[in-house]
């Protein structure tokens, strides 16, 4: 995912928005967190973009954002 996609996916955005943005995810992981279905989408690094991007949700919507540079 480039950064500027990235920078877009704001807090409270919808799973329709982030997957017209940024397309589908690379991998889902799921999770109960405080008794509520929490997923993590990954966008994993290219040769283009050394980054791997986690997406978390929680409703629907965009809970937290982060990069991490692969070496």
């Amino acid at each position: 995912m480039s950064f500027d996609t990235f920078i877009r996916l704001l807090r409270g955005r919808s799973e329709g928005e982030l997957i017209a943005r940024a397309g589908p995810p690379d991998h889902r992981g799921e999770e109960v967190n405080r008794g509520l279905l929490q997923e993590s989408w990954y966008y994993l690094p290219t040769v283009g973009d050394p980054f791997t991007t986690i997406i978390q949700l929680r409703g629907g919507r965009v809970i937290a954002t982060e990069r991490i540079r692969q070496l």
